[in-house]
């Protein structure tokens, strides 16, 4: 893999949390396939992560997520990129459950805008909280309370 493939998938936002390295039993003429495991000081959500790359526009087109035991999580199937504010991204992506695969879900973005939200909003204390916390009489009664 070449240096300019090597950075942009460096970019993809896996490797503070992941080390990476190809499998070359996954390649396919059109895809390289990786290998990410998530580093020892932790920060990877999933400890392993299979991820196939286009070799032309180093774009992930699917991917599967392991747990620690090597289930499979889930798998993703990234489809139709265009580019959005100067970047590309898969307007279109199925999500199968690992060990439902007729269970899914799949994202189709429509329109995608770029909006700017102040820094307050990114902290815990300024989210919004469910109206059961601020009307208590609201609330619906648990098991317990009946």
């Amino acid at each position: 893999m070449g240096e300019a493939a090597n950075g942009d998938i460096l970019q993809m936002g896996f490797t503070p949390a992941y080390q990476c390295r190809f499998r070359p039993e996954g390649e396919s003429p059109e895809n390289w396939c990786l290998l990410l495991e998530a580093r020892a000081n932790g920060g990877g959500i999933y400890p392993v992560i299979v991820l196939w790359v286009n070799k032309e526009t180093y774009l992930p087109v699917a991917g599967e997520f392991y747990a620690r035991s090597g289930k499979l999580l889930k798998s993703i199937v990234y489809q139709e990129y265009r580019t959005v504010l100067g970047k590309p991204v898969a307007m279109k992506v199925t999500i199968r459950d690992g060990t439902q695969p007729d269970r899914y879900t799949v994202m189709e973005y429509i329109k995608l805008v770029e909006k700017s939200l102040p820094p307050h909003y990114h902290w815990q204390l300024a989210l919004p909280l469910p109206e059961s916390l601020l009307n208590p009489e609201k609330m619906i009664p648990g098991p317990e309370s009946t």
